[in-house]
């Protein structure tokens, strides 16, 4: 991991822990998985002063790194795909959480080591992916998405932290 990447993982921490509970575990979680693998090179961000704009990573890196690392939602998905992110409207029907979002889930849920996680809405797979970390080696997760997907995480042996 890049020291700009680490960086932004720790002010996203930041950020996320003035507004919930946000405990060494799941800060750990955090820092294991960064945001940035999940998050598709096209997006519709929303952020808190109501403010969409389409994020694309090829065209204005800056601008999706910045997103990605902020506090907001990302719409990945329109019409279940009908829909061009690039148009910026349709129904959302996919999107990767705000971080304070999944902050405030992984908190309230308190999985660990050794847990049996179901996570019913995949989205991007992050918040998969970090209840993998937490419920570490011996522990599973389960996540189903409407769309077909069926990802079943069991820690390190999928390359996962």
């Amino acid at each position: 991991m890049t020291a700009d990447v680490a960086d932004r993982i720790e002010a996203l921490i930041t950020t996320v822990s003035a507004v919930v509970p946000c405990g060494p575990r799941v800060r750990a979680a955090l820092q294991a998985v960064p945001r940035h693998e999940f998050v598709p090179t096209l997006g519709l961000a929303f952020f808190g002063d109501g403010d969409a704009r389409v994020i694309d990573r090829e065209t204005d890196p800056a601008a999706w790194w910045d997103a990605v690392y902020s506090d907001t939602s990302i719409v990945t998905q329109l019409d279940d795909g009908a829909t061009d992110l690039a148009s910026g409207s349709g129904d959302h029907t996919s999107s990767a959480s705000a971080p304070s979002t999944v902050a405030s889930l992984l908190h309230l849920l308190a999985a660990g080591p050794g847990h049996r996680v179901m996570e019913i809405g995949t989205g991007t797979g992050w918040t998969a992916c970090l209840l993998s970390h937490l419920a570490g080696e011996h522990g599973s997760v389960t996540s189903i998405e409407v769309g077909g997907r069926y990802v079943w995480l069991d820690g390190p042996e999928h390359g996962l932290p």
